[in-house]
């Protein structure tokens, strides 16, 4: 799985459809360098503020069960958010992972493709799962 060919802004933006993200898609970049994942981190306008996200078309190749990966991923950083709240720390729900969900009503496309949408933010991020088209 590979995001070097480019995406078109237009491709990007059906697929971030697919999460409750939104605004205007800015721009788009491929990130890091995964071998199972393909990521992209994404730009949105919201009201004139600039948002990031990092979009990831999950493998499943090799993750079989996506639904239950999100499920764990869930777990974990409920859990994460909750001691962190425990604990008192300031901002505690921008420093644990929290979901994106999937929007309410799914874009008028399929395929057999699985991705996750993350905002990102210093020092975390969220994240969400979404069947979502394979231009991805």
């Amino acid at each position: 799985m590979s995001t070097e060919s480019t995406l078109t802004k237009e491709a990007v933006a059906k697929v971030a459809q697919g999460f409750r993200i939104y605004g205007s898609l800015l721009e788009s970049h491929p990130y890091g360098s995964g071998h199972i994942n393909d990521t992209l981190a994404v730009t949105f306008s919201q009201s004139g503020t600039r948002v990031r996200y990092i979009l990831q078309r999950i493998n499943h190749r090799i993750f079989k069960d996506p639904a239950a990966l999100m499920e764990n991923i869930l777990r974990v950083t409920d859990e994460a958010t909750a001691r962190l709240t425990e604990a008192g720390v300031p901002d505690a729900s921008r420093r644990a992972l929290s979901v994106i969900p999937a929007a309410p009503t799914p874009p008028p496309f399929r395929s057999s493709s699985t991705a996750r949408a993350t905002e990102s933010r210093s020092p975390s991020t969220a994240t969400a799962d979404r069947p979502v088209t394979s231009s991805l």
